[in-house]
Formats: structure tokens, C-alpha cells, sequence
């Protein structure tokens, strides 16, 4: 016999803030909060992260759930990575970013070849660290809050750079590894791992 505690025992409850929440630690799509994702050119899971590997253009996106179209509310979105590398252009590790020449509004978080981490709108509306701030061939936790239209970037829970963006953002599209649309400049692929990718309204 079971005891009843086991037999009632259910799933803990979703946090109502998420609004996506992807461990990447047995599957690349699957989402706590039950987003529907697509792995885009074979990402896979090793290290209990999913590995975007050495070439091409890896990742998850999801296309149809607008799922950072936040307007002006304040959130935070998060990843844990390792890179192997980032190539000389750069690499987009969260990417919503939806050019007005698009029709909209959106955002990216990504990493310059120097280190450097942004939270970037577009041309001359950008939040971004020194250099150097993000390093190959470890884990490292990234971060960026919008409260109030500030913005706060931090690396290992401290912070490296702050800056107002106080735009209503409404992008239709969610990437995770690479930059979603090539926009005529390319996709910014990252090399390397994720882990427990989320974002959440605060």
C-alpha cells in the first residue's frame, strides 16, 4: 500500500510569471509552461544543455505565440550558457528582435565577439557592457530586467550595465541560439550550450 500523501502527490504548480521556461536538460522543446517550440537545424541535448554545435544555424524558436510581445511591461529574461566560441560577428543568444522596417518592435540579447553582452533594440537604442564580461568555455549565468524602462544586464547575478528603453515591444517571434530572421545581415548563431532559458513578467 502507497501511502495517500504519495498516491495525491501532483506536479508542483507553474509559476504564473513565466512566460516561457525551457530546462534543455532532456529535451530541447519542451516548456514548463507548455509553449510550443521548434528545434531549428537539429539542436540536441548534451550536457544536460542543448548544444548548438560548431557550424550552421542551431536553436529553438517558437513562431506563432508572440510570447515577448510585453508592450511596457516590466520583465526578465534569463539563460545560462557556455560558449565554445563567438564568431567575429557576434552570436544572439534570446532573440525577439523585430525590425521596424518589419512592422514592430522587439529585442535581442546578444554577445559581441569582444565579450561584451547587449541588450539591443536597434541602431543607437542599446544597453551594453564593457567588454569581455562573457567568456568561452564555461557556465555563466545572463540576465536582463526592465523595470520601470530601466534595464539592467547581469552576469553571475552582478550587475555590468544599466540603461532606459522604455519602447512597447510586440514581436511575433521567439529564438533561442540565433537571431530568427536573417534581416539581410545574417542569424548570429551561437557555438555552444544552454540551459534553463526562461522569461518572466515581474
Amino acid at each position: 500500500m502507497f501511502p495517500l500523501a504519495l498516491l495525491n502527490k501532483s506536479s508542483p504548480p507553474v509559476d504564473p510569471s513565466l512566460v516561457l521556461n525551457l530546462p534543455f536538460s532532456s529535451s530541447v522543446i519542451y516548456d514548463t509552461v507548455g509553449n510550443t517550440w521548434v528545434n531549428h537545424n537539429n539542436a540536441v541535448i548534451a550536457d544536460n544543455a542543448m548544444y548548438t554545435g560548431t557550424s550552421g544555424v542551431v536553436g529553438v524558436c517558437n513562431s506563432v505565440g508572440s510570447l515577448l510581445a510585453i508592450g511596457l511591461a516590466d520583465f526578465e529574461i534569463g539563460v545560462t550558457v557556455k560558449l565554445d566560441s563567438i564568431p567575429s560577428v557576434g552570436s544572439a543568444i534570446f532573440d525577439c528582435f523585430r525590425p521596424t522596417a518589419y512592422g514592430g518592435e522587439g529585442f535581442q540579447l546578444f554577445v559581441y565577439s569582444s565579450g561584451a553582452i547587449s541588450f539591443y533594440q536597434r541602431n543607437n537604442n542599446e544597453v551594453k557592457s564593457a567588454s569581455s564580461v562573457i567568456t568561452t568555455g564555461s557556465y555563466i549565468e545572463v540576465k536582463a530586467t526592465r523595470i520601470a524602462g530601466v534595464v539592467r544586464l547581469y552576469v553571475n547575478n552582478t550587475q555590468v550595465a544599466t540603461g532606459s528603453m522604455n519602447i512597447a515591444f510586440d514581436s511575433d517571434w521567439t529564438a533561442i541560439g540565433y537571431q530568427y530572421s536573417d534581416n539581410g545581415n545574417g542569424y548570429y548563431p551561437s557555438r555552444g550550450y544552454f540551459r534553463n532559458a526562461y522569461a518572466r513578467l515581474l
